[in-house]
C-alpha cells in the first residue's frame, strides 16, 4: 500500500529538531490540506527505514540519526490564539490598554531632557555671582 492510495497527501515538513549528539532526529510533518493526518504519519514511519537510506547519503555524519515523525501541531496553536485574541473580553481589554497609555506619554518618574537636579541649580546661581566679578576685576 503506497500512502497515495491510503488516502493521504504528500507530507509537508515543518520543522525537524535533533538531539545534542545528532542521533535522533524529529521531522514535524503535516499533509498538504490537513487532510490524511495519521495515514501520512503511519506512512512515513512505515518506510522510516528507506527514508533514514536516502537521508545518509546526503549527510556527512558517521551515524545516520533515527529518525522520528510527529505532527506538526503549529498551525492549530497558530489558529487557537487568533480565536482567544478575537474574543470580546480581550478586544477590551486590549482597547482599554491602549487607552490608559498613550504612545507618547512619560512614566511619572521622567524629567524633561532640560531638567537639572536641584543641586546643580543651586550651584548654577551660585557661580553666575562670581563670574561677573572675575570679569570686572583687572589684576
Amino acid at each position: 500500500m503506497t500512502p497515495t492510495s491510503t488516502g493521504c497527501r504528500s507530507p509537508s515538513g515543518g520543522e525537524v529538531r535533533t538531539s545534542p549528539d545528532l542521533k535522533i532526529a524529529t521531522a514535524f510533518i503535516l499533509p498538504l490540506g490537513g487532510q490524511g493526518r495519521d495515514a501520512a504519519l503511519s506512512a512515513l514511519r512505515l518506510h522510516r527505514v528507506e527514508i533514514r537510506r536516502e537521508v545518509a547519503k546526503g549527510l556527512a555524519l558517521k551515524y545516520a540519526p533515527e529518525l522520528r515523525f510527529e505532527l506538526d501541531e503549529t498551525f492549530d496553536r497558530m489558529d487557537e490564539t487568533r480565536r482567544l485574541l478575537a474574543q470580546d473580553v480581550v478586544q477590551r481589554d486590549i482597547a482599554k490598554t491602549d487607552d490608559a497609555q498613550p504612545d507618547d506619554a512619560q512614566p511619572d518618574d521622567a524629567q524633561p531632557d532640560d531638567a537639572q537636579p536641584d543641586d546643580a541649580k543651586t550651584e548654577d546661581a551660585n557661580t553666575e555671582g562670581d563670574s561677573t566679578d572675575d570679569d570686572s576685576a583687572e589684576p
